[in-house]
């Protein structure tokens, strides 16, 4: 019995009902009227009575593995890199901006690998680097180098890609904004983002520096405690 070629029989569309459409009005419409129906407001936030108090939270791990989370579902296909992918490259960008000044501030309790320095001697590192990038990785090199610290690390990599970013965003505006104020200025012009690549150097970047302040934190730990064996005998 003669068949007809499937290239021959076009696909019908799929066709929706009249129910179907009546569903979906329905959905609407209750989304958008429970927009207007009063609830009670919940507090979010329950401040101490002290007047100073501070964030229980590991800032730096939790910048790291946001923007990890969010690379990996791009990278997946699962997360849209058009909606999610700018808050992911803020992420990056503000996690390595951290981890160099932990770097950097705990770099400074060390006088040299095997002595720690005075207490009085070590400074806050923040305000007066900003958010710019390539001055903290240059002065977190620079220090290690005058202390004679060799981790053996591939810090190479590192500069790498903090001199990719203080290139592209040297303010840390670029991925917190759409520009300079509303409405953001049109242009024909797209950056072009590798989100594959992004999430590499961000695992290796973090692979490297938490080891280095692994390294620096655990260095002071040692000397102290060889200092109070010294000062026992």
């Amino acid at each position: 019995m003669p068949t007809r070629d499937n290239r021959d029989v076009e696909e019908k569309p799929d066709i929706i009902s009249q129910q179907e459409l009546a569903d979906e009005e329905n959905r609407i419409f209750a989304e958008y009227h429970e927009r207007f129906h009063p609830h009670a407001y919940r507090q979010v936030f329950y401040p101490p009575e002290a007047e100073t108090w501070r964030v229980d939270a590991l800032y730096v791990e939790g910048f790291f593995e946001a923007a990890r989370l969010l690379l990996k579902g791009i990278a997946n296909r699962s997360l849209n890199q058009c909606i999610d992918g700018f808050p992911a490259v803020f992420l990056c960008r503000h996690y390595l901006e951290l981890a160099l000044k932990y770097a950097l501030f705990h770099s400074g309790w060390l006088k040299d690998s095997n002595h720690n320095a005075d207490d009085n001697g070590i400074k806050p590192v923040g305000k007066n680097f900003g958010h710019n990038l390539q001055k903290l990785w240059d002065t977190v090199i620079a220090e290690l180098k005058s202390r004679g610290i060799a981790t053996g690390l591939d810090l190479d990599f590192v500069a790498q890609f903090v001199k990719e970013f203080d290139a592209i965003d040297k303010h840390n505006v670029r991925f917190r904004y759409a520009g300079e104020e509303l409405p953001a200025s049109a242009t024909h012009e797209t950056l072009n983002i590798d989100f594959d690549s992004l999430l590499f150097n961000l695992q290796r970047t973090y692979d490297v520096l938490s080891s280095l302040d692994s390294y620096l934190v655990e260095t002071h730990g040692e000397n102290e405690e060889w200092e109070e064996i010294q000062n026992s005998w």
